[in-house]
């Protein structure tokens, strides 16, 4: 095994994701909000949704999600990192996770058909197995 920063790389994309998610989120928001005339304090009753804001969920939904499972995507790239397991197949794999929540994330903000989108976020979880089973297996065989 090798010890590089090629884990890092996707590490950061996914959470640049995540920051791009959130700007998309509020810079919907602004606009459906400013669109259909609803006042902020509205939404403080409502529980932060409101009828007319449906359309600008998409991007809100999503952010929710992106601190799910992709929590479980920093721990297992940080625990590949410090104990030097980094290789060209975990970046790999890495790389693949974030790609297909990038698809999922894109899909959801957008157009959100719900099969694609549910497609990406199960073949993203997939590679997350995928990632832990390999990360447990080399933990517990290690000398």
């Amino acid at each position: 095994m090798t010890t590089s920063n090629g884990i890092l790389y996707p590490l950061f994309a996914q959470a640049l994701l995540t920051f791009l998610v959130w700007i998309w989120m509020y810079a919907t928001r602004f606009y459906f909000m400013s669109k259909e005339r609803v006042h902020p304090q509205e939404l403080e009753s409502l529980g932060g949704e409101h009828p007319k804001l449906k359309d600008a969920s998409g991007p809100s939904d999503n952010l929710e999600n992106l601190f799910e499972l992709p929590v479980l995507f920093y721990v297992a790239a940080i625990v590949i990192r410090i104990t030097s397991m980094e290789d060209s197949t975990y970046t790999g794999l890495a790389w693949s996770y974030v790609g297909l929540r990038a698809v999922h994330s894109f899909v959801h903000c957008t157009c959100n058909q719900v099969m694609l989108r549910f497609t990406a976020y199960f073949l993203s979880c997939l590679v997350l197995w995928v990632i832990w089973g390999m990360l447990g297996f080399s933990l517990i065989t290690a000398h």
